[in-house]
């Protein structure tokens, strides 16, 4: 197996075990809900918590760990453990007493975490008032800096700012790095970004300086793995897939839970369905623009069609998540949110494995994309038979 795909599924393993092992213990308080769940300032729960809906917001406390997934998550209670949280929009104003680990689109944490930070995200803004005591480690796009870290951080980011206090030593990967007035690196600096800035930056730095170009980072290991792109194009594949089933699951609950159950008991015949929407659907969409006066259609038809196509995936995410979820008995029978958050985690590590993961991901896309076919034609005729009826009524 190639190096990097078999460092990337390591660490993504590493990622969901940090869900799943927690859960995997007694003494887990499951919330769920289609909109919104709260938890309120004078509430405590002396358990694990996983919470996962549109919105979640924790202004109580929290004994064990958290592990959050919405829309929307805000923390501006306590939480006495680790936090493990993926969404949309996330802001930590809150405590946490351990590790922070956190996946989502816009990230603000401006409360105090007790040891390491862990986060992906499209703009991660560490504000002022926060305050790290262990390690920073980050891949986004833009980082802003203006709070204090009391250990080393690690950073891969398109755009980094930094106007705080970093106690320990720091190493970046950026394409633009810029230190503010306030800014102050005790330890040494090492980064690479498209221009030395050295000489605009050495009065922040009480530490050693080392400067090197892009290119050089070649065969750096790790470091070249977890690069912006690709740490960008994963975060944001997972985090979409997740929102899209929260959603599909809050609008259509019922019918994910019978698409489960087309997979379960047609599973060949679906697979073989799969793979006739996906040959009929070009063949169809090139005939349309063909005759000129189906072009309007047509497009209308490669929307569908990979709308289609993505649900697929989403759908045996969670058709996956269900069935580990009952295996190792944890969340609740019917808890779908949470089995879909699990589904997706896993269907990502299994695409990561090269030539198997591959063809598994496929195979179960398109047995996936032939129940969600069955269930749609099954819906036209139900809606197609009383029109019928009334026809041959009026006739």
């Amino acid at each position: 197996m190639d190096k990097r795909n078999l460092l990337r599924m390591l660490l993504s393993l590493f990622a969901v075990s940090l869900i799943i092992i927690p859960l995997a213990t007694s003494g887990v308080e499951l919330k769920e809900g289609e909109t919104s769940i709260e938890i309120e300032e004078d509430e405590k729960i002396s358990d694990d918590v996983v919470a996962a809906s549109g919105v979640v917001n924790l202004k109580g406390e929290v004994e064990g760990d958290l592990m959050a997934a919405g829309g929307q998550v805000r923390v501006s209670g306590k939480v006495s453990q680790n936090a493990s949280i993926t969404g949309g929009m996330i802001e930590i104003s809150g405590e946490i007493g351990d590790d922070l680990r956190v996946v989502g689109g816009q990230i603000e944490i401006s409360g105090k975490v007790n040891d390491d930070v862990f986060v992906g995200g499209g703009n991660v803004m560490i504000k002022k008032d926060a305050r790290i005591k262990g390690d920073l480690f980050c891949g986004s796009g833009t980082l802003d800096i203006d709070g204090d870290i009391e250990g080393d951080v690690h950073i891969g980011a398109g755009e980094v700012s930094i106007n705080g206090t970093i106690e320990g030593d720091v190493k970046l990967q950026t394409d633009k790095l810029k230190l503010g007035e306030d800014a102050l690196i005790r330890g040494d600096l090492d980064y690479s970004s498209r221009e030395d800035t050295t000489s605009e930056i050495e009065d922040k730095v009480e530490g050693k300086i080392t400067y090197s170009k892009p290119e050089d980072r070649r065969g750096a290991g790790i470091f070249r793995v977890l690069t912006v792109n690709k740490v960008a194009r994963r975060i944001i594949s997972i985090l979409g897939m997740i929102l899209v089933a929260i959603i599909s699951i809050a609008l259509f609950p019922k019918k994910i839970e019978e698409v489960g159950r087309i997979i379960e008991r047609r599973t060949i015949p679906n697979f073989l369905y799969g793979i006739l929407v996906i040959i009929a659907a070009p063949v169809l969409i090139v005939f349309l623009f063909i005759t000129i006066i189906g072009i309007p259609l047509a497009i209308f038809t490669i929307f569908f069609y990979l709308v289609l196509l993505y649900l697929a995936k989403v759908l045996i995410s969670i058709f996956i998540g269900k069935k580990v979820c009952d295996v190792v008995k944890i969340g609740s029978p019917s808890s779908l949110i949470f089995s879909a958050i699990i589904g997706v985690l896993l269907f990502n590590i299994i695409g990561l494995i090269p030539i198997l993961g591959w063809i598994l991901t496929a195979v179960g896309s398109i047995i996936a994309l032939g129940a969600l076919g069955v269930m749609i034609f099954a819906w036209f005729n139900n809606v197609r038979k009383p029109k019928e009826e009334t026809t041959e009524r009026e006739a």
